[in-house]
């Protein structure tokens, strides 16, 4: 169990403060943005993340040459 390890699961400790959480399914990436904040949820996200980034500076990602 991960109890012995942790003192709190961040999602369970989010909610419970009144967060809107929003989270994807196993490997699969999510960005949200709310004002300046922008998060990811896991590795799979930061292609997602990256692009919400760029947007919110104004900017776009570079096509990648195949």
């Amino acid at each position: 169990q991960k109890d012995e390890f942790m003192p709190f699961m961040l999602e369970s400790k989010l909610r419970e403060l009144g967060a809107n959480f929003k989270g994807a399914g196993l490997f699969e990436g999510i960005s949200v943005r709310d004002g300046n904040l922008i998060t990811g949820q896991n590795p799979p996200s930061a292609p997602k993340l990256a692009h919400t980034i760029l947007d919110a500076l104004g900017l776009e990602a570079k096509k990648k040459a195949a």
